[in-house]
Protein backbone atom coordinates (compact mmCIF):
# COMPACT_ATOMS: atom_id res chain seq x y z
CA UNK A 1 0.00 0.00 0.00
CA UNK A 2 1.06 3.53 -0.61
CA UNK A 3 0.95 6.40 1.86
CA UNK A 4 -2.58 7.77 2.18
CA UNK A 5 -4.27 4.58 0.93
CA UNK A 6 -6.53 2.50 3.13
CA UNK A 7 -7.54 -1.13 3.32
CA UNK A 8 -10.77 -2.36 4.90
CA UNK A 9 -12.28 -5.78 5.58
CA UNK A 10 -15.81 -6.60 6.67
CA UNK A 11 -15.86 -9.18 9.48
CA UNK A 12 -19.19 -10.92 10.16
CA UNK A 13 -19.36 -11.99 13.81
CA UNK A 14 -23.00 -13.12 13.71
CA UNK A 15 -22.06 -16.73 12.98
CA UNK A 16 -20.21 -16.89 16.33
CA UNK A 17 -23.48 -16.56 18.30
CA UNK A 18 -21.78 -14.46 20.98
CA UNK A 19 -23.54 -14.07 24.32
CA UNK A 20 -24.35 -10.61 25.64
CA UNK A 21 -21.29 -8.86 26.99
CA UNK A 22 -18.27 -6.77 26.16
CA UNK A 23 -15.61 -8.07 23.81
CA UNK A 24 -12.36 -7.00 22.21
CA UNK A 25 -11.65 -7.99 18.63
CA UNK A 26 -7.98 -7.97 17.65
CA UNK A 27 -6.83 -8.46 14.08
CA UNK A 28 -3.42 -8.26 12.50
CA UNK A 29 -1.72 -8.42 9.15
CA UNK A 30 1.46 -10.42 8.82
CA UNK A 31 3.28 -9.32 5.68
CA UNK A 32 6.15 -11.39 4.30
CA UNK A 33 8.45 -8.51 5.03
CA UNK A 34 8.29 -5.44 7.18
CA UNK A 35 6.26 -4.46 10.18
CA UNK A 36 3.23 -6.39 11.45
CA UNK A 37 0.10 -4.26 11.78
CA UNK A 38 -2.30 -4.90 14.65
CA UNK A 39 -5.51 -3.16 15.68
CA UNK A 40 -8.03 -3.85 18.46
CA UNK A 41 -11.64 -2.71 18.74
CA UNK A 42 -13.89 -3.04 21.77
CA UNK A 43 -17.59 -3.73 21.19
CA UNK A 44 -20.70 -4.73 23.10
CA UNK A 45 -23.26 -7.42 22.24
CA UNK A 46 -26.70 -6.60 23.64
Amino acid sequence: MKQGESLTYDIDLHELSLEQGEYTLTVWMTPKGGKKYEVSKEFTVQ
